[in-house]
């Protein structure tokens, strides 16, 4: 039942209507939709010995960084979690850490993926640009004190229309102002930069972006009716949507007999699964100003699924089951 719950989900106006435009960023909606059903598939199968399910959860983890190598942020650390959960509960230790080991190919060219694009100078003086414009708490006031001089930035800035005329820059910036112009294109504007500069400034401005962050719903294409769509992911109220299935699958859990285990190891993998998201998210929304919903797509959704489904399967222990073997 919880695998088909992900596939109806991944058929919400918001997901769906991603699917039909974004092209290769859609990939990464349907491999997410595998990652999370493997999960669920890995978890059942925990005590079966089955070699199956790890090659499943190996297959979809390698394809969804295959498909957006920002993603190692997420995956890397859960699929650890959840490789030494399995090794703690079943015989196939062993193959659990190779099937760990075999993540391995898939993170370096992740990695190389993701340092190829950070090397792009025009991604990073554009991404610049949006963050003058969005970051009004942080990155503005950090590059309106440390760059050169130039009257065009806050003219441009304290225009009527702040986006076009800061964007307009693009184009004009390299003559009117070059010194100004080299600072966003160097390293200085970076996320690293901007960021260690004032870290309180960047995380309460991350903090209040997230809290009026919207789901896009970028074509017509549905799937099933819109207000069916709404019920099971509301693109308008995200959060509150995330705080009722996390509720709803804290009490189906209840009811269903499991009872969690607040050990040590517990509380740091369900830590490290929590973080891992929230890490991802801040990346993209430091990264660039623009269209936030639109780069935080892949997980802010299917975070509200997670909390629906992950009660109960791990790490908890069903007092209707128990078994002298540990658990994680």
């Amino acid at each position: 039942p919880l695998a088909i719950i992900i596939l109806i989900f991944s058929m919400t106006t918001p997901i769906w209507s991603y699917n039909t435009v974004l092209l290769t960023e859609s990939l990464t909606v349907s491999t997410l939709v595998l990652w999370l059903a493997s999960i669920v598939w890995v978890t059942s199968s925990v005590h079966s010995n089955s070699l199956w399910p790890l090659v499943g959860l190996l297959v979809a983890a390698g394809l969804t960084i295959f498909s957006r190598p920002q993603l190692l942020l997420v995956i890397v650390p859960i699929q650890i979690v959840l490789l030494i959960w399995i090794a703690r509960r079943n015989q196939l230790a062993g193959i659990a850490w190779v099937t760990g080991l075999g993540l391995i190919p898939f993170m370096v060219v992740g990695l190389y993926r993701v340092y190829q694009l950070s090397t792009v100078q025009l991604y990073q003086f554009r991404y610049a640009l949006n963050n003058l414009v969005d970051k009004g708490s942080s990155f503005r006031p950090y590059a309106l004190e440390n760059m050169p001089s130039c009257e065009a930035v806050p003219a441009a800035l304290n225009g009527s229309a702040p986006w076009n005329d800061v964007h307009a820059l693009e184009s004009t910036l390299m003559n009117s102002c070059p010194e100004t112009w080299v600072w966003f294109n160097s390293s200085k504007a970076s996320v690293q930069s901007w960021v260690s500069a004032d870290p309180v400034a960047a995380v309460m401005d991350f903090l209040g972006s997230m809290t009026r962050v919207q789901l896009s719903v970028m074509s017509e294409g549905r799937a099933m009716p819109e207000w069916l769509s709404n019920a099971i992911l509301n693109p308008a109220e995200p959060w509150l949507w995330m705080a009722i299935y996390l509720i709803s699958g804290m009490s189906a859990a209840w009811i269903a007999g499991v009872r969690p285990r607040f050990t040590a190891l517990s509380v740091l993998g369900v830590g490290v699964s929590v973080l891992s998201p929230l890490a991802f998210m801040f990346a993209m929304w430091a990264s660039d100003g623009y269209d936030i919903s639109r780069h935080i797509y892949p997980a802010l959704p299917f975070i509200g699924l997670a909390l629906l489904i992950f009660p109960s399967v791990i790490p908890s222990h069903s007092s209707r089951h128990r078994e002298p073997s540990r658990s994680a």
